[in-house]
């Protein structure tokens, strides 16, 4: 079965099924055979330059001072450049790098394809789900995607983040700034804004923090369950009356066509979740509005939720 959703993956997909790739991938030897490989010194923070020749293999260059995981990734990055169809020319490839949208749109969506591709072979997404049904804690997780891979903690967090249930936040830090910021599919936590690591710390189901080498990794979860509460006969009828009882407290009446309306959306795009999937998704979103963390912070908050949520999915 193909998970992705990129042609890139799918290609990349199927060539390692039709290598038997499994982690850890050489991917030098891999890339031999398509390629001839040298290392040398480049400039401008440049990862590797593909070099298509003509009557001949592509000539693929690595910049020989690059940390050895950022090599194989490069490497993967380059092969990507040479297996994907549409990829033609010589390519100079920042393998870390954002590139802005004012820069070549075409240089910048080929890069994000080959890092993708490259993502692919070095951590298969068949590969990965197992590691993520079967391990846990976050720190175990990536650990292990990093030792068994043997990629970067970047290269490894991209790829875990992105086949995780919705409700998983991650930050890294480096000496206190921030390195990456990152959310699961569906996620409706804002993180556009800075994180406030001891609001999410309180308001998260569940929070982990450990060190990576020299980078700090905060990760937190909003699960998809609800404290049972008694049956939902009425209780809309109930929510209205903490709602009403809860803004009165924090004096926020005004919040309270902001907090249907939420509720409302919320509902009428996602109609199809459970009533767990939906309790989450509304906590998220309330948590990571700061006009309304008043609100969220009120003891009744939580059983507010719920008796709404048992409403709208009984």
């Amino acid at each position: 079965m193909i998970f992705n959703k990129y042609p890139e993956e799918k290609i990349a997909l199927r060539f390692a099924m039709r290598h038997n790739l499994v982690p850890p991938v050489n991917v030098m030897s891999l890339l031999e055979k398509y390629a001839d490989i040298e290392e040398d010194s480049l400039p401008n923070d440049v990862d590797g330059i593909c070099l298509e020749r003509e009557g001949t293999k592509p000539l693929v260059i690595v910049d020989r001072f690059k940390p050895v995981k950022r090599k194989r990734f490069t490497l993967a990055h380059e092969l990507g450049h040479i297996i994907i169809p549409w990829h033609s020319g010589t390519m100079i490839c920042h393998t870390n790098k954002e590139v802005s949208i004012y820069e070549n749109y075409l240089y910048a969506m080929f890069e994000q394809q080959a890092n993708r591709f490259a993502s692919e072979i070095l951590i298969p997404t068949s590969w990965l789900k197992n590691m993520i049904s079967s391990i846990k804690f976050k720190e175990q997780l990536i650990r292990t995607v990093i030792d068994i891979a043997d990629v970067s903690l970047s290269a490894a967090l991209i790829a875990i983040y992105k086949n995780l249930t919705p409700g998983n936040i991650l930050l890294v830090t480096l000496n206190g700034v921030v390195q990456l910021k990152l959310t699961s599919p569906g996620t409706k936590y804002n993180i556009g804004k800075d994180l406030d690591i001891l609001q999410l710390n309180s308001v998260s189901d569940i929070n982990e923090k450990f060190q990576v080498g020299s980078y700090k990794v905060y990760c937190w979860e909003f699960s998809n369950s609800i404290t049972p509460i008694i049956n939902s006969n009425g209780k809309r009828e109930l929510a209205k009356v903490i709602l009403k009882r809860i803004l009165e407290s924090i004096e926020r009446q005004d919040k309270l066509q902001s907090i249907n309306g939420i509720i409302g959306a919320m509902n009428g795009t996602n109609k199809t979740s459970t009533k767990e999937e939906l309790y989450s998704l509304l906590k998220q979103r309330i948590a990571s509005d700061e006009s309304l963390e008043s609100f969220f912070k009120h003891p009744e908050f939580e059983y507010f939720l719920q008796c709404r949520v048992a409403e709208l999915r009984k």
